[in-house]
C-alpha cells in the first residue's frame, strides 16, 4: 500500500516517472529513528536516484523528552553541523526530501542542509514521516526552498511501535 501511493504520488498517470524525465534524480533524507530511512530505502529501491543521508557531526540522545528541552535551550535558529553532502543538488534537477516532522515543523539538522542549497529551478518531491502533527511543516519547507518546484507531499504515519498507520495527501 505505501508503495503504491509513493509511486502514485512520484508517477504520471501514463507511467513514466516524472521524476525521472532525463534528468538526475536525488533522494535527500534524515533519519533520527530509522522510520524515514526505511521510506527513503523503500522508495530508492524503486526510482532510479542516487542517495543522500544527511548526518549531524554530534548525535542527538535517543531521549525524545531530553531532546525537546535541549532544542527548546538552544531556540528555533539553532542549526546543527552537519557532515558534507557528498552530492551538489545543483546536479539534479529532480530531489526527493524525506525528514520526519519535529515539534509539528522540520528537524534542525535538515534545516541545516536545506538552508546551504540554491533550490531555484528544482523539483522537489516531498515526504514527511510523524506519529501526528505536521501540519507546519510544508509551509517551512516552502519558505526555506526559496525558488524550488515543491509538489503536494506524503505524510507518512506511524504509530509508537513504529509501524505505519496511515498515508496521506
Amino acid at each position: 500500500m505505501l508503495l503504491k501511493l509513493i509511486l502514485q504520488h512520484i508517477y504520471s498517470r501514463g507511467g513514466r516517472a516524472v521524476c525521472c524525465d532525463s534528468q538526475l534524480v536525488l533522494l535527500v533524507y534524515y533519519s533520527f529513528s530509522g522510520k524515514t530511512a526505511r521510506v527513503a530505502k523503500l522508495i530508492a529501491g524503486y526510482i532510479p536516484c542516487d542517495t543522500e543521508q544527511i548526518i549531524t557531526v554530534s548525535s542527538y540522545p535517543l531521549n525524545r523528552v531530553l531532546i525537546h528541552r535541549i532544542l527548546a535551550r538552544l531556540g528555533p535558529r539553532h542549526r546543527p553541523v552537519i557532515l558534507r553532502p557528498r552530492h551538489k543538488v545543483s546536479n539534479y534537477g529532480t530531489v526527493i526530501i524525506g525528514m520526519p516532522v519535529w515539534n509539528n515543523g522540520i528537524p534542525n539538522p535538515m534545516l541545516s542542509f536545506l538552508e546551504s542549497v540554491d533550490w531555484r529551478g528544482i523539483r522537489v518531491y516531498p515526504f514527511f514521516t510523524s506519529g501526528g502533527l505536521y501540519v507546519n511543516a510544508l509551509s517551512q519547507l516552502q519558505n526555506t526552498c526559496k525558488g524550488a518546484g515543491i509538489t503536494d507531499p506524503l505524510y507518512i504515519i506511524f504509530d509508537s511501535d513504529g509501524n505505519i498507520t496511515d498515508v496521506r495527501e
